[in-house]
């Protein structure tokens, strides 16, 4: 979890390899659980909690970005998605694939599919 700041809060530890080992699993997306590591920041709805809304701080924009880049480096061929893409949900109240494009993340791991449909 990214707090406002860009602090993380890892509830689950990894050991940073391609298995997701049992001890490891975190429940973030039903059906893919196993073989997926999830990543989430505080915030994404407006001032009424109502709606959805991209309220990431520079802060946690910048996070999310390094920790997507210590990824790539011992997982270079993942596919990175937002929770949007596998559920009819809101969260992270953006699209990855466009922000991560944006970036210049490569263009082979990011995930341009909605996968729930």
């Amino acid at each position: 979890m990214i707090l406002l700041d860009g602090s993380r809060h890892q509830f689950v530890k990894h050991n940073n390899d391609l298995t997701i080992d049992s001890f490891e699993i975190t429940n973030g997306v039903a059906g893919i659980n196993a073989i997926s590591r999830h990543l989430c920041y505080v915030g994404g709805l407006d001032k009424t909690f109502h709606k959805a809304q991209d309220t990431r701080t520079p802060q946690q924009s910048e996070t999310m970005l390094t920790i997507i880049h210590e990824v790539l480096a011992y997982a270079p061929t993942i596919q990175i998605a937002g929770h949007n893409q596998f559920a009819n949900k809101a969260c992270p109240s953006f699209f990855v694939p466009t922000w991560l494009k944006q970036l210049g993340i490569p263009e082979h791991t990011i995930e341009w599919r909605n996968l729930f449909r």
